[in-house]
């Protein structure tokens, strides 16, 4: 449970950053 939750963590940081660098008209490769 540890590691899914972990993975889960770091997709929503991935999505968050980009989402934060798209509204920065910055292409942001997919983050793990």
């Amino acid at each position: 449970k540890v590691m899914v939750a972990r993975i889960g963590l770091s997709v929503a940081v991935g999505r968050i950053l980009k989402t934060g660098l798209g509204l920065l008209g910055i292409s942001a490769p997919d983050v793990m």
